[in-house]
């Protein structure tokens, strides 16, 4: 994997993980993407790693393709880009490709033991 010029050179990074079943009673609707910029921002971080799809193959986005986590009544990754940028912080999007919980249980015929 090739890490882009951006990300090596940030000083301050975070990562956000949201690796969550459906059925965890994560709280979403607590969860503020301007609230946790803002703490980034006088934390002086300048890149934000963001889960987009997490472990168990739930997107943090609207997709055609993909199973996004019912639990969302907004696009998480949207406000995360807008808020970001709004205060000069990059984001990069992670999205999990060694590990899909969910897309196994629908084909389970994809996994392997």
């Amino acid at each position: 994997m090739q890490l882009s010029d951006n990300y090596l050179k940030s000083s301050r990074r975070i990562v956000i993980d949201f690796n969550l079943l459906q059925m965890h009673a994560m709280p979403f609707d607590k969860f503020d993407p301007q609230e946790l910029v803002e703490t980034a921002a006088s934390a002086h971080v300048d890149c934000i790693w963001h889960f987009a799809k997490d472990h168990n193959g739930y997107a943090l986005y609207p997709t055609k393709v993909g199973i996004r986590n019912t639990r969302l009544d907004y696009d998480v990754m949207e406000e995360m880009v807008r808020c970001a940028h709004a205060r000069g912080i990059k984001l990069f999007a992670y999205s999990s490709l060694g590990f899909d919980t969910a897309v196994v249980c629908k084909h389970p015929d994809w996994g392997i033991v």
